[in-house]
């Protein structure tokens, strides 16, 4: 007996096979996913220290541009520049404005930061949203001291991922 016997006796590849080959490549799909989710998931970007969190802005003043956040961000965050002389704000300190309101920094403009020390965060950070609304690094705030911790994470994955490849056949064996 050969193929070609065997074919007229079981058929031809037709829309059942079709679909039974369909439905078993799903699962085959779906692995990557679980691969390169963090990358998307644990997206990076721009981040500085959140200061004066309980004050409000001022409502009195008259300036169409003004943006309270932005204000409070020149206002308490230190600025460096970079190897190609652009400047950014800095991402893990701030200035210590604990003892000064928003309302008196606000008045006191620059001269605020002149006499105030250096400090690393000590109220979270605040976000630049405007390309990923939301991230693990984010929603856990994994970011200066703690942005190591995606990449642990993902190794580890990999580490349970081989682990998990290889015992089932060796137990299959025994």
């Amino acid at each position: 007996m050969n193929f070609e016997d065997i074919q007229r006796v079981v058929g031809s590849f037709g829309l059942y096979q079709k679909l039974l080959v369909a439905l078993l490549c799903i699962p085959l799909l779906m692995a990557p996913c679980h691969v390169y989710l963090q990358v998307f998931a644990a997206g990076k970007s721009d981040h500085w220290c959140k200061s004066w969190v309980n004050d409000d802005c001022p409502t009195d003043l008259d300036d169409v541009d003004f943006n309270c956040e932005d204000v409070k961000k020149s206002l308490s965050i230190p600025i460096i520049i970079d190897e190609d002389n652009s400047t950014k704000y800095e991402q893990c300190t701030k200035y210590d404005v604990g003892n000064i309101d928003l309302q008196t920094a606000i008045v006191l403009g620059d001269n605020v930061t002149n006499e105030l020390e250096v400090i690393p965060c000590d109220e979270g950070w605040e976000y630049d949203r405007s390309t990923f609304r939301s991230t693990i690094i984010q929603d856990f705030e994994l970011v200066c001291g703690m942005d190591y911790l995606p990449n642990v994470a993902q190794s580890l994955y990999f580490v349970g991922y081989l682990f998990g490849s290889a015992l089932p056949g060796i137990m299959s064996d025994v």
